[in-house]
């Protein structure tokens, strides 16, 4: 690619990767790196929108600025650590795909600045998907975590939520709306939690939940966690109290506060539906049937039943 004028260049009319990324719009992070710019130039070729995002190049004789590759496609300057800018760029592009290579991942400067590394392999890529986000996996889609803890507004789709790296948790519901996820959930590496937080409901209604993964309702959050799923992870609902004398001011007004002492507390409490409960030796809503009684934590919270026959709800 180096010498080669990108501007000129034309889509590959032979489907390849089975087509998968013609006319979808794909968000890049890194894209002025090496390898950044190499997979912009394909993903063009492959007939993508690419949006870049990244510092500016840091030589002129790398193949961004040899390729001439700000002529193919739109970059954005960008720090990943800027929160509030990335999630504006995020916004207005509402990217399809995402493939994230913007790091510092020179091992000589992470001797020399070992904390300017961590804030931006941690902190920039906690800020690749906005807390706010609304994330659909469409179609034949993967989203993949891959070990990295991270928070998004809502799910929903029919795609595949999947985790390839160690065990870590996604936190959905920070834009209190309510979707349906349809799709998988698998681990192709260590467990994956679903912590759902928020007033909006997540409907997970396949029986989607497998392995050991583990889902943790909190903050006030609805899920509704339908058929046999299978998973022998853990299941947390727990209730959100607020707690100190500086929280008075925020929840003072509101009838259901109750005041201990010097502190103030009011309960958020989450609630978990479920349709299929069994006494043992059968999957249920709430897991395998060899999963552990040890695993279920319920804290002030409701767990309510809508199956066939009696409908309840408990504390």
């Amino acid at each position: 690619m180096f010498g080669y004028d990108a501007s000129t260049m034309t889509t590959v009319n032979q489907p390849i990767f089975g087509d998968v990324y013609r006319g979808k719009r794909v968000w890049l992070t890194g894209d002025t790196g090496f390898k950044g710019s190499w997979l912009a130039f394909w993903l063009r070729r492959l007939g993508a929108e690419v949006r870049g995002v990244g510092l500016e190049p840091e030589s002129a004789d790398g193949p961004f600025v040899r390729a001439k590759l700000a002529q193919l496609f739109r970059h954005e300057t960008a720090d990943i650590r800027d929160a509030e800018r990335m999630a504006a760029l995020a916004r207005d592009f509402a990217p399809q795909v995402v493939f994230h290579l913007a790091a510092q991942a020179l091992v000589r400067r992470s001797y020399a600045d070992p904390v300017e590394t961590f804030d931006v392999n941690v902190r920039g890529a906690a800020n690749v998907l906005p807390d706010a986000s609304a994330i659909s996996i469409t179609g034949p889609t993967t989203l993949n975590v891959a070990g990295v803890a991270d928070a998004i507004g809502s799910l929903a789709g029919t795609g595949t939520l999947n985790n390839s790296g160690g065990a870590t948790t996604l936190v959905i519901g920070g834009n209190n709306t309510s979707t349906t996820f349809s799709g998988v959930v698998q681990n192709t590496g260590s467990p994956l939690a679903l912590a759902k937080v928020g007033s909006g409901t997540l409907t997970l209604p396949n029986a989607q939940l497998t392995g050991g993964n583990k889902l943790e309702v909190r903050n006030g959050g609805t899920v509704q966690l339908l058929g046999d799923n299978t998973y022998t992870g853990s299941t947390t609902i727990l209730t959100k109290y607020t707690s100190t004398s500086e929280a008075m001011a925020a929840v003072d007004s509101n009838e259901d506060d109750l005041s201990v002492g010097s502190s103030y507390y009011k309960e958020v409490a989450p609630i978990l539906v479920v349709d299929k409960l069994s006494n043992g030796g059968a999957a249920s809503s709430i897991g395998s049937a060899t999963n552990d009684a040890a695993n279920r934590f319920i804290q002030g919270s409701t767990l309510k039943y809508v199956g066939a026959g009696v409908r309840s709800s408990c504390r």
